[in-house]
């Protein structure tokens, strides 16, 4: 476990978490970003295919959602692993804090989204 740092603006987060501001609120308004998020952090390491199998989405839509997730910086490419033809994934962070009420009204519709997908 890593050591908790003091934000100054609020509670302590693990040094390996995120804190969403609005660019990656609205990257993961979006469920199939969050259970590729959260499969990533549970399982590690991994394919779109097999994450599109867990799932239950087609490659090619696993693959756009965690392309658009790498833009944002929650996932990355695992350069350790695969080949030519495989390209594996891993989160960037442990854990993901939402917590600034004026970041929710300023973006109420991902804000709401992302919700919803954590529910």
């Amino acid at each position: 476990m890593t050591d908790a740092v003091e934000r100054p603006d609020g509670p302590k987060v693990e040094e390996d978490s995120v804190v969403l501001d609005a660019k990656g609120l609205r990257a993961l308004a979006h469920p199939v970003r969050v259970q590729l998020v959260g499969l990533l952090r549970k399982y590690g390491p991994s394919t779109a295919t097999r994450l599109a199998e867990r799932l239950g989405v087609n490659s090619g839509t696993a693959s756009y959602h965690l392309r658009q997730l790498g833009a944002a910086g929650f996932v990355e490419e695992d350069t350790e692993r695969g080949n030519a033809r495989e390209r594996w994934w891993r989160s960037v962070h442990r854990t993901t804090w939402f917590n600034d009420p004026e970041l929710a009204e300023r973006e109420p519709e991902a804000a709401l989204a992302y919700q919803q997908s954590v529910a």
